[in-house]
């Protein structure tokens, strides 16, 4: 049973990938569900961490690397 916490956090990964998507990456609707398992392995409270690992899941092109 997800906490409401939990569930905040979810909608709001899975609201990132669809700002990338809107804003021209080619991210997947799964990637949002792989984006929140990414962040409950690595952690979330490291921010460094965490963004080089989503951008090692999401940015599947060069030019989406360089943004």
């Amino acid at each position: 049973m997800l906490t409401e916490l939990a569930r905040q956090l979810a909608a709001r990964y899975v609201g990132f990938v669809g700002f990338l998507r809107e804003n021209g990456m080619q991210v997947a609707s799964a990637d949002g569900a792989d984006a929140l398992r990414v962040a409950e392995q690595s952690g979330q409270f490291d921010a460094s961490l965490l963004r080089w690992n989503l951008r090692a899941l999401l940015c599947s092109r060069a030019e989406d690397w360089r943004r």
